[in-house]
């Protein structure tokens, strides 16, 4: 039986047997990650530097180039020039990671992304939709008691403005390409590598999660807003994405909640030091962020999530329980 090809294969056994798919050797492995953060870090970040440098030669428009930042950024009258050239890094990183696991280790991108023939795209927008539904509600009850008990809250009302719908624009290009990257090197091209070592899926979450995390240190929030509960919020969410991955046999669910995320952060509620500062309609104006407010949230966003998944694309047992008695009872 093969256990790429053959329907009755789990999905999620197909993926994590995906990762044996191409040439497997520790050099490969190691030239080719190798490879890939020069091309993401270093030639994706060529086309930002360059408007950089033309900018600190002779600002223009009102802009400038702030470099000398924790999070250097393309400062002026709009927030979309910086947000393109930042997100072009993702644009150049795709093309890259595609080339090179294609050319070195004959890899198939489709196999690091779904146990399934074909990417499910509705996979990604019903998340995007949980996502989006469980986000406006807690936004919308804060506001509703914050209002009716006249208690102030770390948020500030920026509202709509052209930038807004400028950047609105771009995020609905740029934010899926960035968010997918991020997710095929995390949830699949790493797990599928750690895979090889220890196939165990606990492992795997916990490690592709932890990953996850530790690479957001480079970005400036944990250290303007706790690196603790930072962390904590970042591993969590990694280590959620990784788990159902796992077993729903794709990460396109992955996929919709990151750009579900992104999408919010950048357009709904941001943080005034981010490090990809976007005109988002509310901006969280507290200067840490406590435990408290990461550990009840986090807890009920992914277990409502994870119960609309599950219930939705049968993950729970019993589902078959119920199919086996509906059917029983016409005989």
């Amino acid at each position: 039986m093969c256990p790429y090809c053959d329907e009755r294969v789990p999905h999620s056994m197909k993926f994590l047997n995906n990762a044996r798919i191409g040439k497997n050797s520790l050099f490969r492995w190691t030239v080719t990650a190798i490879l890939i953060m020069f091309m993401w870090s270093f030639v994706g970040g060529i086309p930002f530097m360059t408007v950089c440098g033309i900018l600190d030669d002779s600002p223009f428009w009102g802009y400038s180039c702030d470099i000398d930042s924790y999070a250097p950024s393309i400062k002026g009258p709009s927030a979309a020039p910086n947000f393109l050239f930042l997100h072009l890094v993702f644009v150049i990183g795709l093309f890259g990671f595609w080339f090179l696991t294609n050319s070195i280790q004959k890899k198939p991108v489709l196999t690091m992304i779904t146990g399934r023939k074909q990417i499910d795209t509705d996979r990604i927008i019903f998340a995007m939709f949980v996502s989006f539904v469980f986000y406006s509600i807690a936004l919308s009850t804060e506001l509703f008691i914050s209002n009716a008990n006249n208690i102030p809250i770390a948020l500030k009302y920026e509202g709509f403005s052209p930038d807004w719908f400028l950047v609105l624009l771009l995020a609905i290009l740029f934010v899926p390409i960035q968010a997918g990257l991020e997710e095929i090197i995390f949830r699949g091209y790493i797990l599928h590598g750690l895979s090889l070592i220890l196939n165990n899926k606990m492992f795997l979450a916990f490690a592709t999660g932890s990953i996850f995390a530790f690479v957001h240190l480079s970005n400036p929030e944990p250290w303007t807003y706790g690196i603790g509960p930072y962390l904590m919020a970042i591993f969590t969410m990694g280590f959620f994405m990784s788990t159902i991955t796992l077993i729903d046999g794709g990460m396109e669910l992955a996929i919709g909640l990151h750009i579900a995320n992104n999408l919010w952060v950048h357009l709904v509620v941001g943080l005034e030091n981010s490090v990809i500062n976007t005109p988002s309609l509310f901006l969280i104006t507290s200067s840490n962020i406590q435990y408290e407010a990461i550990i009840l949230p986090t807890i009920i966003q992914f277990s409502i999530t994870f119960i609309a998944f599950g219930l939705r694309y049968k993950w729970f047992k019993f589902n078959d329980r119920k199919k086996h008695i509906s059917s029983s009872s016409l005989i």
